[in-house]
């Protein structure tokens, strides 16, 4: 009876492969991405100094976006001694809320803030938080247009 070479070199076949997928992952495991090295983000010792800059380039972000019809409202935040404020917007067709999330966040990041972004399924509502030392200064509430 003859030995089965077919089988034999099937199985020497998977084992090369499978090595070779081991080692792969192993490489690529200890080549992690390096961390950004983006420009340092400085946080203004009196950071409430930032909230105007923020006001005026949130509304700078939405003109480019299309959006020119805003209803905003002053809201006092309590132990903070500031006012956010708080903008309703109509989404224009083109324009998707991850788009404006992201807008808004890069933004943000320039005044050492972040845009923290929440959707009411049940109010077909996005709503985008900017958020500065951990006190929400600015919220953006996006309805799409019907």
């Amino acid at each position: 009876m003859k030995p089965d070479w077919g089988l034999g070199l099937r199985a020497v076949i998977l084992i090369l492969l499978a090595g070779a997928a081991v080692w792969l992952f192993l490489i690529t495991a200890n080549h992690s991405a390096p961390p950004s090295q983006d420009a340092p983000v400085t946080i203004a010792k009196d950071w409430k100094t930032d909230l105007p800059k923020i006001n005026t380039e949130t509304d700078t972000v939405l003109a480019h976006l299309g959006i020119t019809k805003i209803k905003r409202r002053e809201i006092p935040v309590p132990g903070v001694n500031i006012s956010r404020s708080e903008l309703h917007i109509e989404l224009p067709t083109g324009v998707v809320p991850i788009e404006l999330n992201r807008a808004l966040n890069v933004m943000a990041q320039k005044h050492g803030a972040r845009a923290v972004a929440s959707e009411n399924l049940k109010e077909h509502t996005v709503s985008i938080h900017i958020v500065l030392n951990e006190v929400i200064v600015e919220t953006v509430i996006a309805t799409p247009k019907r």
